[in-house]
């Protein structure tokens, strides 16, 4: 009888574990408990608990097939544990149907009314009450252990009752007692299991959702790649690059990284694969229509297990930036009236130009002009003539030049011109071709009584190989000759000649 009795109660338990596999696939998706202890009977609506009662009052009356049948009319099985399943899920309700399935079939069982039909039948309405009141009130952690003492003192009393023999008893309450709490413990661990499980899932489907709503939605670009640079997925986002998410998917994006960048950038991933650092840099990236745009990139590296597994890079068009950053570099270094560059420009390249010249040993020439009588050529014609004045010589200046020559508007009506590369002779042939332009361009200057036009006189200074002297006595030597210039007549050219040391 005790062989018989366990695998009674084993079939018993391997056709609960089944059913709560099967009722957990239904509901799956109805709560979202993290596990057992935050279970709330509430969660489930009225037809979700009708449908829990009926499914495991079914159960029960299915177990009592699998019970062990004593001489007395008594049935030993695990019909309470639906009870408490039920009870646990959907409270009251629940459980009271689950209940009353059960004593129903209890009943008519043998085909024929007995005591212990009658008392099983009763059992099973009492401990359904019971056990929805305990799981509606009980605390939480403490749930499933009161659940099931209740119901095992509870089925103990009858058999106490309806069991005479002793030994009979004895046998019959300490295999009970020993596989029912096995039982419990393996159901609570299997509920417990499929509860976390569906917990996670969800919310791995609604991070899921979440990143697919901010992927399709955001400007930025998103890629994954592993570490060798292969791309594992791309955000829809990257339509704005040029080309469907599948098209990059599986390549490297090396491909499509400007020539000139790849190696810099290849070499900043290098990095963060074995550093673990986070790599922000900027590259040009070559669009589907062909074009290149500017590209900002911040890669993350993915750790798993103490090693880097993949690469999260967020890259961004900044193309409309770099060309506002262009735009505002070129005007905070271009004159406003003239179109030459300005004096904060000039001072920046000529001592970059003398540091190279010097390393070099080449020559620098700096020529400085000014407008002759350019104070009585406002009085005369007014101040906005002589701002047109201004921009005809600046543009005139331009087209003379040729990189890498730089003009720029010293202030006022003062013009300065570097020569990289070039000696005296040279500038001074420059020099003569910018003072006789001016002059041709016959704008009139009635204050000018020795030429009736517009003229300039210009001064040179010459650095040349062996010298060193700084960028600021190159300046105060064109502007002494520019100064002996204006002393000797104006509309010249004069040359301080070769600085020496």
């Amino acid at each position: 009888m005790y062989k018989n009795l366990i695998m009674d109660l084993i079939a018993n338990l391997a056709i609960l574990t089944s059913s709560i596999v099967l009722i957990h696939y239904f509901f799956k998706n109805k709560g979202n408990f993290f596990d057992i202890y935050h279970l709330n009977t509430r969660t489930f609506k009225a037809k979700s608990k009708l449908f829990i009662g009926l499914f495991f009052g079914i159960i029960g009356t299915l177990l009592m097939f699998y019970g062990l049948r004593l001489g007395t009319g008594t049935l030993v099985d695990f019909r309470h544990f639906p009870i408490i399943i039920s009870s646990l899920f959907g409270g009251i309700p629940s459980a009271f149907i689950t209940g009353s399935i059960i004593a129903i079939s209890r009943i008519f069982f043998n085909r024929e009314t007995d005591l212990p039909s009658i008392i099983g039948a009763f059992n099973a309405i009492q401990m359904a009450i019971a056990c929805g009141l305990l799981s509606t009130y009980a605390n939480q952690w403490r749930k499933w252990v009161f659940l099931n003492i209740y119901c095992l003192i509870s089925i103990n009393l009858i058999a106490i009752y309806l069991i005479k023999d002793l030994s009979t008893l004895l046998l019959i309450t300490v295999s009970f007692w020993t596989t029912s709490m096995i039982s419990a413990i393996c159901i609570f661990y299997l509920i417990n299991y499929l509860l976390k499980t569906s917990f996670l899932q969800n919310r791995i489907k609604e991070n899921e959702e979440q990143f697919r709503l901010i992927s399709e939605n955001m400007s930025d670009v998103v890629m994954v790649l592993d570490t060798t640079g292969m791309a594992l997925y791309a955000s829809p986002s990257i339509e704005l690059f040029g080309g469907k998410p599948m098209e990059y998917i599986g390549k490297y994006p090396r491909e499509y990284i400007h020539p000139e960048d790849v190696d810099r950038v290849r070499e900043m991933f290098r990095k963060v694969v074995i550093d673990r650092s986070i790599l922000v840099t900027e590259y040009r990236w070559r669009h589907s229509t062909g074009d290149w745009i500017d590209v900002d990139m911040r890669g993350t590296p993915i750790i798993e297990n103490g090693e880097v597994t993949k690469v999260v890079a967020v890259s961004r068009d900044i193309s409309e930036r770099k060309r506002m950053e262009l735009q505002l570099h070129y005007l905070s270094n271009i004159d406003g009236l003239t179109g030459v560059s300005n004096r904060r420009f000039f001072d920046r390249q000529l001592e970059k130009v003398w540091i190279k010249s010097v390393q070099a040993e080449t020559p620098l020439s700096l020529l400085f002009f000014d407008i002759d009588y350019f104070k009585p050529y406002n009085d005369t014609y007014g101040h906005p003539a002589g701002d047109r004045c201004l921009q005809k010589i600046g543009v005139l200046v331009q087209e003379l030049l040729v990189p890498p020559q730089i003009s720029a508007r010293y202030g006022g009506e003062e013009f300065a011109i570097i020569l990289p590369e070039t000696d005296s002779a040279e500038a001074v042939i420059i020099a003569e071709k910018v003072r006789k332009a001016v002059e041709v361009l016959n704008i009139p200057h009635q204050a000018s009584q020795e030429y009736g036009v517009l003229t300039v006189s210009i001064g040179i200074a010459t650095y040349q190989a062996g010298s060193a002297r700084s960028t600021s006595e190159l300046i105060e030597q064109a502007d002494k000759a520019l100064y002996q210039a204006k002393n000797t007549g104006r509309n010249r050219v004069c040359s301080w000649g070769v600085l020496v040391q």
